[in-house]
């Protein structure tokens, strides 16, 4: 049996303001399709080939899905490839500890604690008193 591979290159940016130690941040990627036919190379910014020994993780390898991560990644674009000979899924997802709060209010709040979790009837948005 023959099997004809073919490559299919991805991009991705990881931007800066995400890779700051403070927010403990992580890209995952699940690929499902006929896994046992898939090669995946995983390079950094730098060109570097992404390795288990230096920063790759893989969360599950099964018949039809895996999954793999890389912890605290370098910003500047990313590329994956894959080689596979059967069609694919591929979703990349980054994580981070970052976090966004909205609020809404008739005033200037003094904390967002003291703000509503919906807008305001009868309020245009960006207006303050």
């Amino acid at each position: 049996m023959i099997f004809l591979f073919e490559n299919k290159l991805y991009f991705f940016p990881i931007e800066n303001v995400c890779c700051t130690c403070l927010y403990n941040t992580a890209i995952k990627t699940k690929i499902t399709g006929f896994i046992s036919l898939m090669v995946i190379f995983v390079c950094d910014a730098t060109g570097a080939e992404v390795l288990v020994n230096n920063g790759l993780r893989e969360l599950l390898s099964i018949k039809s899905v895996k999954v793999i991560n890389v912890r605290d990644p370098k910003p500047g674009a990313w590329r994956l490839r894959v080689d596979s000979s059967s069609a694919h899924t591929l979703r990349i997802t980054g994580l981070s500890k970052m976090d966004f709060a909205a609020g809404f209010d008739q005033q200037k709040p003094a904390h967002i604690s003291s703000t509503q979790l919906r807008p305001l009837e009868g309020r245009i948005f960006g207006e303050l008193s």
